[in-house]
């Protein structure tokens, strides 16, 4: 199976493209690629990193530079008619006789790229290449085919979440009945051992001998060689633009990603993880649909290095029949990123609890083919631990219907906010990740940064002139 794959979507539809290095190729050598595989000549294609077709890309940029990770999606526009025409003669319908289930004869039509594809959505094997023996053919079959394994155990160890931030997105979804989707990226950090942690807590308590004696040396319950990263502690939650619906989740493009990025790094935190509440309950019994597990999957994508071995956590939230709200923490197993990456995934609404197979590709589950695979193959659990983030929760979350507005001029909003905490230490007046998205806007870079690094660590102090800033910001 090819180790890295860029994913292309144009007029004809989508194309995976391989034989590229993530640290080496450039877009022509992607140009390169699609005109060899796919017949539309480099002059003739313009490739975009937006589906907007607005940040064009050029032929010497890097995808080191670019960051384009494996099953990256990129998109592609055709300059003249003649590349369209070019794609569409390969795929020309034509027909041939086939034996129906009834065991009738039947005309079918397929193209002529499906007629001397390998596998659906394949060149064929000449285009490949002129001589095969049998092994490189075995080999071929087997690099399409998944077999479908658990993993034993996630790569998170444990997450820890700030109850504050749940308690305020728990009391959103209720607000919309959990009646249609709601997600959230998790900022905080990735640690070696969390404070509350059962296996800390474990690791702590003295060892004894058969005869009850104390042992001077405690055994270690954490292997040698294992990740300093193993664990998650989320500090707070941001809200990007959505469209939730009750049957689905789209995340949209957010125009300050880059600058919810930019404070949070400022805080010391990172982006950790993602979290999402689905309408309703699962009384059938399942826990993950299929579209979420693909959701899920790419924002972990996302977030890894090419090993897949990221912490990166999803944290699925949900309303009981009791009408109370659980907090859930999984991993998507590596199998099911490098299936995502493949795109061997799809979603089928008629069928939910599992992930159907692409044409192109084949998976075994106990040595028998499947169309479907059922989703909790992919789950990993993560244990949940809470803790208090050194971030309130107060101002409402940006991107919500009744959140405060970008556009509107941050300085009034804040002082709208903060009159009533006039009598709050001022430090902790401004611990709060949605007022501190609204005073970045306020103040400059410098100073931004000089009070997220005060708010963070409590050893820094504030400096007077950042104090009498803040303070009359408040109305002080």
């Amino acid at each position: 199976m090819s180790s890295f794959i860029v994913r292309v979507r144009g007029p004809m539809g989508m194309w995976r493209v391989g034989g590229l290095n993530p640290n080496k190729s450039t877009i022509g050598d992607l140009q390169a690629r699609i005109e060899q595989d796919y017949g539309v000549a480099t002059k003739d294609q313009s490739l975009y990193l937006d589906p907007g077709n607005t940040r064009e890309l050029r032929a010497r940029d890097s995808f080191s530079i670019l960051k384009i990770q494996h099953g990256h999606m990129l998109y592609l526009k055709f300059q003249t008619a003649a590349a369209a025409t070019t794609v569409a003669t390969a795929a020309a319908p034509a027909t041939r006789k086939a034996i129906a289930e009834d065991g009738s004869i039947i005309v079918k039509t397929e193209t002529v790229s499906e007629a001397k594809a390998v596998r659906a959505g394949l060149g064929s094997l000449r285009s490949r290449k002129l001589h095969w023996t049998m092994d490189e053919l075995m080999q071929l079959e087997a690099n399409y085919t998944f077999k479908i394994t658990r993993q034993p155990k996630a790569v998170c160890n444990g997450v820890s979440l700030d109850m504050a931030s749940c308690n305020d997105f728990q009391r959103f979804c209720r607000q919309l009945k959990f009646k249609q989707y709601r997600g959230a990226w998790l900022y905080g950090r990735y640690v070696r051992m969390l404070p509350d942690s059962k296996l800390k807590a474990e690791e702590e308590k003295p060892g004894y001998d058969s005869r009850g004696r104390k042992l001077k040396v405690k055994a270690k319950t954490t292997l040698d060689g294992d990740s300093e990263e193993t664990q998650v502690r989320v500090e707070c939650l941001y809200e990007p633009p959505q469209l939730g619906t009750a049957e689905n989740l789209q995340l949209l493009e957010d125009p300050n990603e880059e600058y919810v990025e930019s404070i949070a790094k400022a805080l010391g935190l990172e982006r950790v993880g993602f979290a999402f509440a689905h309408p309703g309950e699962r009384s059938e019994g399942y826990r993950f649909q299929s579209n979420e597990v693909l959701l899920c999957a790419e924002n972990q994508l996302l977030a890894g290095d090419t090993e897949m071995k990221s912490p990166f956590v999803t944290v699925k939230v949900m309303i009981g029949e009791d009408g109370n709200v659980a907090f859930d923490a999984f991993q998507m197993s590596k199998q099911c990123l490098e299936m995502t990456a493949e795109g061997a995934l799809e979603y089928d609404p008629k069928e939910v609890r599992g992930c159907r197979i692409s044409d192109t590709y084949s998976a075994m589950v106990e040595a028998k083919e499947v169309g479907y695979v059922d989703n909790d193959f992919f789950l990993c659990n993560v244990p949940v631990m809470q803790h208090q983030s050194f971030l309130s929760v107060g101002l409402e979350q940006a991107n919500r219907p009744i959140g405060h507005n970008w556009q509107a001029q941050p300085a009034s909003l804040l002082q709208n906010h903060l009159q009533a905490k006039r009598r709050i230490e001022t430090v902790a007046r401004f611990s709060d990740f949605q007022v501190l998205l609204l005073l970045g806007k306020v103040l400059d870079k410098s100073s931004t940064v000089a009070v997220c690094m005060s708010i963070a660590d409590k050893s820094i102090p504030l400096e007077d002139g950042h104090k009498m800033i803040l303070d009359s910001l408040s109305g002080i």
